[in-house]
């Protein structure tokens, strides 16, 4: 995978790394929460922010680097920068006046 390509759960071979992705989170931060309590979102959210950033920094076993590594190496210099005006949702409809005129 590149830094043009979509995202990998797009693709059918892409899925089992994806989900792989997804169980290595929950193992990494969910177990780890799942025994605390938490009072406050925003005590949440700080303990949530150091266990990525740990899992986030952690060296790869069998490759060179890390994902934060391999993020700034490869995805972040393809990221582009948000559009400047935020998106605006909008409905549009066809009307047809073609019922309306009378012979």
């Amino acid at each position: 995978m590149g830094p043009r390509d979509p995202c990998p759960c797009q693709k059918t071979q892409g899925q089992a790394k994806v989900e792989a992705g997804v169980q290595l989170v929950q193992r990494w931060i969910l177990a780890v929460l799942r025994n605390r309590t938490f009072f406050s979102l925003a005590e949440l959210n700080a303990a949530i922010r150091e266990l990525l950033d740990k899992l986030n920094n952690k060296p790869f076993k069998k490759l060179s680097g890390s994902r934060m590594s391999r993020f700034l190496e490869i995805d972040k210099p393809a990221l582009r920068p948000l559009p400047a005006f935020a998106y605006e949702y909008a409905e549009w409809k066809i009307k047809n006046d073609s019922a309306s005129i009378t012979p």
